[in-house]
């Protein structure tokens, strides 16, 4: 028998209805020997950002590779 647990999130203070669009360049050095790794990474680490994040219109999370370069963002936008 597995032990169950229970998680609750904090109520987002932002919007409920939204678009969140996430775009990654990967036209540099740091996606040159495993770009799937490195997606993968940045990723990751955009997960643990957007735990803390308030999903407000307009809002972003610049996203950077392995090497300090920004390759784009997560944008946060109200559906119409």
């Amino acid at each position: 028998m597995t032990p169950s647990s229970s998680h609750s999130l904090p109520e987002s203070k932002g919007l409920h209805n939204m678009d969140i669009t996430i775009t990654i360049n990967t036209d540099n050095a740091a996606f040159s020997d495993n770009t799937g790794m490195e997606v993968s990474r940045i990723l990751e680490n955009l997960a643990h950002k957007m735990e803390e994040f308030e999903f407000i219109d307009g809002d972003y999370i610049p996203l950077r590779d392995v090497n300090g370069n920004r390759v784009d963002e997560l944008k946060v936008m109200s559906e119409s």
